[in-house]
């Protein structure tokens, strides 16, 4: 079974990637059992389809997370990837276009925002401290590591 195949796993990846493993499995053979479907082992279509029915729930980051997880069981039961047809890298890919993914960068600090985290410090050992670094941090353009380092 799936699960069995998972515990070759141990003490070769961190824990929490098994369960990690076997959450999105889990949920892939759950979804296969609703649709009638063998989940092990899955063919091309059936995996597309699987796609395509997350699309309108999950992001494409859980879709891509839960696709290598079924992918790793299905390479442990010794079955093959139907994850390698030209098929299904074209549904992965409408998919990616259709769910972009952009990182939203944080926001930088400006003159006004300094001062009022300057000004929120105590009058304390520790809040003369985090002024310091703060307009340390703010005058030479210092990442966080950086900071941490003086």
């Amino acid at each position: 079974s799936w699960q069995l195949a998972l515990t070759r796993l141990v003490g070769a990846y961190a824990p929490n990637t098994i369960k990690a493993y076997y959450s999105d499995v889990s949920h892939f053979v759950d979804w296969c059992q609703r649709q009638n479907f063998t989940p092990f082992p899955a063919t091309g279509p059936e995996m597309i389809d699987y796609l395509e029915n997350s699309l309108a729930e999950y992001s494409f980051l859980t879709i891509k997370r839960r696709i290598y997880a079924i992918r790793k069981v299905t390479i442990l039961l010794g079955c093959e990837d139907p994850t390698r047809t030209e098929e299904f890298n074209l549904a992965y890919r409408r998919i990616r276009r259709t769910k972009p993914h952009r990182p939203s960068q944080s926001k930088g600090i400006n003159k006004g925002l300094l001062l009022r985290a300057i000004a929120a410090q105590p009058n304390t050992l520790v809040g003369i401290r985090n002024r310091a670094l703060l307009s340390i941090g703010y005058d030479f353009l210092a990442r966080r590591s950086e900071i941490s380092s003086l």
